[in-house]
């Protein structure tokens, strides 16, 4: 009897090689069983790491840490699993780790430097956030109060039917929303190393893991180092020429199971793919998926966004950033059409004020007034470029084009002088659908790509068949508020037709971030957001690049010539300024101030 079953075993293990089934499905009750890479500790002083198995029966690996993409500088031993010695990996956070650090830990089964006669790929890569507690007499207490005194005034659009929400509403822990079928979804988590079918490569690669026996771990299938030309899971990683072992997805994971599964298997190759795993079918609607995470708009009692401290050492700055979280973005797009090509499930948007630290530190001895230097909004991805729409009663010419304001980046810089405020409080205009966040009302086309805005420089003729793929549309529907900021509720302000709602402001702590803390899921530093198309899948905060590029988000890349561009308020067009000065009027009624600009 014995003997029947190890041959039964050895026919279903057999069936997984030969059908090369790559995923597992396990039921929600085991989702805690299943870790790979566990963050115990990090709160700026001391970094500790506990590795899970990572491939069966096989304890010995070699690790390695880079900080801040800094590869000459790469700490690399010897390490093993059982060894109380090795594991779990600690860190004092000293003088060795900058103030803020992308610490990129990564396994392999040799020695990484060895990578002849084929290349060696990591098992395991993954980013973790370390960022030092305050200092130099920035504490807490003075972050706090900046985040509170200089929190935006967001306005959205009429018609906007999404809200910045909570991450505990993002995860669906809010108990009281159960209007959907939120909870019934089910997501995968795959390797981007994976390409698709009709990226196939001819390349050297380790062997293919599979799962066995329903359970979260992995058998070798070959022993030997092969040369596959044809087979979809041997590939290269996604956007570098980096060869990388396809990890096996994670199926069937449920929804409101994510925050169980993400911060144990942050891998910065994973994809948490909402959507399909084929190309084409996530540019269509698929029932479940999609069309559920539409239904999801937040809500107007709870509106929450975050706020987050970053140092920026190198100019002695104190950056502010505002995080804005969406369950889904629409783009706008028709939900009943069929075909749906740019929107997504999650999003994420910004806002960063920056300021001097002297005057921060002046400010708290002698309590000076105090000054930000800038504001950065940002909206889109970087490879995409931004235009201010032209006013629709011209015509368009090439001269008007020159003088549109564009830019490119996802971001845009606008001086503390020229940024609308009520008291210290920026107002930022969101967009309807996409919620990117601009600094003045009006309408902005949304390239694809930066070079297309070149050929129209160069040819000097308008092309609005490809210049733009969706055109975000601000207006003055609702004007979200801080619950400690007074505003009128008289029937003067009813009669302007504005809806003030408050939000709570939250401390997003993403100097404290474990994979057991209530802000775990942010511990993921794969791609969160899932959208159509190659390469524009994006990540969430820490790991994007106003938390991992601070002084190249804030100045633009100045070695390769790439500034950041300044808004200009002397382009913006005549029939916008006579809607900004309409709106500063109905601001004055509402907060019972003058504003300034």
């Amino acid at each position: 009897m014995a003997l029947f079953k190890i041959k039964i075993s050895s026919i279903v293990i057999l069936g997984f090689c030969v059908f090369g089934i790559s995923s597992l499905t396990f039921s929600s009750d085991t989702y805690h069983k299943y870790k790979h890479f566990e963050i115990v500790e990090n709160n700026g002083n001391k970094l500790e790491i506990k590795i899970h198995k990572l491939i069966p029966g096989k304890n010995d690996y070699f690790r390695k840490l880079v900080i801040n993409g800094k590869e000459k500088d790469a700490d690399i031993r010897p390490f093993n699993i059982n060894s109380r010695f090795d594991n779990p990996i600690k860190y004092d956070i000293d003088d060795k780790f900058p103030d803020v650090a992308k610490c990129t830990f990564s396994f392999y089964k040799s020695d990484p430097c060895n990578t002849f006669p084929w290349p060696n790929p990591p098992i395991w890569e993954q980013d973790v956030f370390v960022l030092k507690p305050y200092t130099d007499g920035i504490t807490k207490i003075t972050i706090e109060n900046l985040a509170k005194e200089y929190a935006p005034l967001p306005i959205l659009a009429e018609g906007e039917r999404y809200y910045p929400v909570s991450i505990d509403y993002l995860l669906n822990r809010d108990c009281e929303d159960h209007d959907t079928n939120i909870s019934k979804i089910r997501m995968t988590l795959k390797s981007t190393g994976r390409r698709a079918w009709f990226f196939k490569r001819n390349t050297y690669t380790e062997p293919s893991y599979v799962w066995s026996k329903g359970q979260f771990e992995r058998e070798l299938l070959k022993p030997e180092i092969t040369r596959n030309k044809n087979h979809h899971k041997i590939t290269r990683r996604k956007l570098t020429n980096r060869p990388t072992i396809p990890f096996p997805d994670i199926d069937d994971i449920e929804f409101d199971n994510l925050d169980k599964v993400l911060p144990y298997n942050g891998d910065n190759r994973f994809l948490l793919d909402t959507i399909s795993n084929n190309p084409f079918k996530k540019a269509f609607r698929k029932r479940g998926n999609r069309s559920s995470f539409s239904e999801r708009h937040g809500k107007k009692e709870n509106i929450t966004i975050y706020y987050s401290y970053l140092p920026n050492t190198k100019e002695n700055r104190v950056i502010i950033n505002y995080h804005f979280f969406y369950t889904y973005d629409p783009k706008n797009e028709n939900e009943r059409v069929y075909f749906r090509k740019a929107s997504h499930v999650f999003d994420r948007e910004s806002i960063s004020i920056v300021f001097d630290k002297d005057d921060v530190l002046e400010r708290e001895e002698n309590g000076k007034e105090l000054e930000p230097l800038f504001t950065i909004f940002a909206g889109h991805l970087s490879t995409q470029t931004i235009a201010m729409a032209k006013d629709k009663s011209k015509k368009w010419s090439y001269r008007g084009w020159q003088n549109r304001q564009k830019w490119s980046g996802g971001r845009v810089r606008v001086y503390w002088c020229d940024v609308l405020k009520i008291d210290k409080h920026p107002v930022a205009f969101v967009a309807k659908g996409s919620h990117a966040i601009y600094p003045s009302l009006g309408d902005y086309d949304v390239s694809p790509t930066k070079y297309v805005y070149k050929i129209v420089d160069l040819i000097k003729i308008p092309l609005p068949w490809i210049s733009r793929i969706i055109t975000d549309h601000t207006g003055t529907g609702t004007i979200i508020v801080p619950k400690d900021v007074p505003y009128k509720t008289c029937k003067e302000k009813e009669s302007i037709g504005m809806e003030v709602v408050n939000y709570q402001l939250m401390d997003l702590e993403i100097g404290n971030i474990t994979s057991k803390s209530s802000n775990s899921i942010l511990a993921f530093s794969g791609y969160f957001v899932d959208i159509v198309g190659a390469g524009s899948n994006a990540r969430f905060p820490p790991f994007t690049g106003r938390e991992t590029r601070i002084d190249e988000f804030i100045n633009g890349n100045k070695e390769k010539g790439k500034k950041l561009y300044v808004w200009d308020n002397s382009k913006v067009t005549s029939n916008v300024c006579k809607k900004m000065s309409e709106l500063k009027t109905d601001l004055e009624v509402i907060f019972d101030k003058k504003l300034t600009d």
